[in-house]
């Protein structure tokens, strides 16, 4: 191995570390989205952007773009990454994937991801029990488990609200969850770990075309709407394994079109806002997110090789926890505190700093309750990380 691909593979591994954290804050953007101008619990897609003049357009706009736009890529690109992790031990020399290298991997997955899927869920559902049952009497223990469908909790209990359309107005379902909603990536991240082998065989024998395929299909919305087998998942997380399996690097390939992935990246953003409330939603196809993904890529390998933004590393650790635990408990009293604090009427600045602190303080809390655990309860925090 050359100096220089020694170099561009020490890029990478410290992009793909650095780039994680911002990623998981678009996530927590994107399960609040903010309180709308004229009050009320109408979804921000059905309102125009010039709720309420100028301002209110501004508000609005921040709102899309942290929320609907770069929040709602972050899955997509922790795809991507979990993808072309998961097939980079192999070598593009001996590029095999074995029965052995498969249980090794399923043994991992098993640490890093089944352990704290359930752990995790189990935690979710004590909490809202003890809420809900026990604290604020809404119902009784078995009409609660009857309502979240018993088992189901771990799988298919909550569904989605509304609907999108691709660019060709054909209908998306709303997607399934697990009881604890943000989890349905871990559930579909499971499921793609276990058809590997499937995955690994289609990308190997049809090279590109496989990537091709996939995003024809994800585009024109033809994949079945089953739990567990989102096409988020078996879109990205194949596309991260033909890079891997490839022996691509993610920095130099999607520097190649850096220039046009910023371009082109404007211009997908112009088009949200543009269109926005209307039938035509250009961000909701697979190739509105692939351009906006291989922009904030790039931008973030620029912040990493200048040095521009360091991340601290208690930050970088406390990822996954983050996640895990910011729809619990933390952003819906983080923004009854915020709601408490700035009680006044629905002023555009009011609403602006409710919107941001009250995100930003919950990766605060999060990162806080990480922390403790760690330092409190080392081994529990290993397994509700994963060993992360």
């Amino acid at each position: 191995m050359s100096v220089e691909s020694q170099n561009h593979d020490t890029l990478q591994s410290k992009v793909i570390d650095w780039i994680k954290f911002p990623l998981i804050v678009g996530v927590v953007f994107v399960h609040f989205k903010g309180m709308n101008v004229s009050g009320g619990d109408v979804p921000i897609d059905q309102l125009p952007l010039f709720e309420d003049g100028w301002s209110s357009a501004i508000y609005n706009s921040l709102r899309v773009l942290f929320s609907y736009t770069f929040g709602n890529v972050s899955v997509p690109l922790f795809f991507l990454i979990s993808g072309f992790l998961f097939f980079r031990s192999l070598k593009p020399a001996d590029n095999t994937f074995s029965v052995e290298t498969y249980w090794y991997k399923l043994k991992s997955r098993f640490k890093t991801l089944l352990i704290p899927y359930v752990l995790w869920i189990v935690i979710c559902l004590c909490v809202s029990i003890i809420t809900g049952v026990f604290l604020k009497h809404e119902c009784s223990l078995a009409d609660f488990l009857e309502k979240n469908n018993y088992f189901h909790v771990f799988w298919d209990s909550q569904k989605g609200s509304g609907h999108s359309v691709n660019i060709w107005g054909m209908e998306r379902l709303p997607n399934i969850y697990p009881f604890l909603n943000p989890f349905w990536y871990v559930r579909d991240l499971i499921v793609c770990v276990l058809f590997s082998p499937l995955i690994y065989w289609f990308v190997r024998k049809l090279k590109f075309f496989s990537v091709v395929i996939l995003w024809l299909v994800a585009e024109m919305n033809l994949w079945p709407q089953i739990p567990g087998f989102h096409m988020g998942g078996f879109f990205w997380f194949p596309l991260g394994a033909y890079f891997s399996i490839f022996g691509k690097n993610l920095v130099v390939e999607f520097r190649k079109v850096k220039i046009p992935s910023y371009i082109l990246s404007a211009i997908v953003i112009f088009l949200k806002l543009y269109f926005w409330n209307k039938t035509l939603l250009p961000l909701g196809s697979v190739t509105g997110y692939l351009i906006l993904g291989v922009a904030f890529f790039n931008l973030s390998a620029d912040i990493v090789e200048k040095g521009l933004i360091k991340i601290p590393k208690l930050f970088l650790e406390s990822q996954f926890f983050v996640y895990a635990l910011h729809t619990i408990f933390v952003q819906t009293n983080t923004k009854k505190l915020f709601d408490f604090i700035l009680p006044f009427d629905h002023s555009i600045l009011c609403l602006g700093v409710k919107y941001f602190m009250t995100n930003l303080m919950t990766v605060a809390f999060c990162v806080l309750a990480y922390w403790l655990c760690r330092t409190l309860f080392p081994r529990i925090c290993s397994l509700l990380t994963g060993g992360r």
